[in-house]
């Protein structure tokens, strides 16, 4: 029989090995972990660090800006497509996007549906099922969240220690079943939408009307037809979160606290929509000031989507 011994005095070599296995590992675990932060929150509240804040009742036109995370937006520093990667449009300044007085009241019967328990980040998606649902079609969340959206969470690092990582406008990023997805820009549901539709022979597209002034939100609803829109969780501060390279080469960061909601209805109250982000139909039909939506709409480019 042969027999095994174990070398009880390892040379210097091998101590070499063990050393430089167990760096490795560390530095593995820092490039996996160490850059992501952790999640604060909902929805898409990813945070690294201090932040900077974008609140409700700052105007002026936009411009693109570098933020330390120390700094403050000021009134004339709105989130561009430069910084949010929404499409590239020139806007027009914030004031032009801000609401006339609303008179009259329009109330559209958009189906509700939570995107808890099962997306805790996918409002997006969830939305779309709900602007689906009141066209007729039976549209689950879940299923447009796994056979429709696009999906991309790999991130890199290049040889100089450069964070890469995907365009919100071609896919959510993330896992949008857990805490730590971050989202997506309209262009992703729009071809979520429309492969839908697709797929159930229907005569409806979806529409990426990013762009649009408040005025002609007031006139969609008008007609009978509920928008999806972007803006932010319970309309309260949107912040700079994570930043990384874009496949482009562009720098982006994340806007935290993004959000995407149903717009059905108007008062001279307010805005009602269906929040996703509720977990009951009782609180998830609501009413939020004009004013702080038109705000963080027009920070998040305006992007909006519309079926028809």
């Amino acid at each position: 029989m042969v027999e095994f011994r174990r070398n009880r005095h390892p040379g210097r070599f091998s101590w070499l090995l063990i050393l430089s296995a167990f760096f490795l590992a560390i530095f593995l675990i820092y490039l996996l972990v160490g850059k992501h932060g952790n999640v604060q929150g909902d929805p898409h509240t990813r945070t690294t660090g201090d932040i900077s804040r974008i609140s409700a009742g700052q105007s002026g036109t936009t411009r693109t800006l570098t933020l330390a995370p120390s700094q403050t937006l000021t009134p004339s520093q709105a989130l561009t497509p430069s910084q949010t990667s929404a499409p590239s449009q020139t806007l027009a300044p914030l004031q032009t996007a801000m609401p006339e007085v609303l008179t009259g009241n329009v109330r559209l019967k958009v189906p509700f549906v939570s995107q808890w328990p099962e997306l805790p980040t996918g409002c997006e998606i969830t939305a779309a099922a709900m602007l689906l649902q009141y066209y007729g079609l039976p549209a689950d969340k879940y299923d447009m969240a796994w056979n429709y959206l696009d999906i991309n969470s790999y991130f890199y690092y290049d040889e100089f220690g450069v964070l890469f990582g995907p365009d919100p406008n071609d896919y959510f990023i993330g896992d949008p079943e857990t805490f730590g997805g971050y989202g997506c820009f309209a262009p992703v549901i729009v071809r979520s939408m429309n492969r839908y539709l697709q797929d159930r022979n229907s005569s409806l597209t979806a529409y990426n009307m990013t762009g649009c002034l408040f005025s002609d939100l007031i006139g969609w609803l008008e007609k009978g037809m509920p928008v999806l829109v972007w803006a932010s969780g319970y309309m309260t501060d949107l912040f700079i979160s994570d930043s990384w390279m874009l496949p482009s080469g562009e720098r982006f960061t994340w806007p935290g606290n993004e959000h995407c909601l149903v717009l059905t209805g108007y008062d001279e109250n307010g805005l009602w929509f269906n929040d996703p982000l509720m977990d009951q139909e009782a609180y998830g039909i609501l009413q939020y000031s004009a004013e702080a939506f038109a705000t963080y709409w027009q920070f998040l480019g305006r992007q909006t989507i519309l079926i028809r």
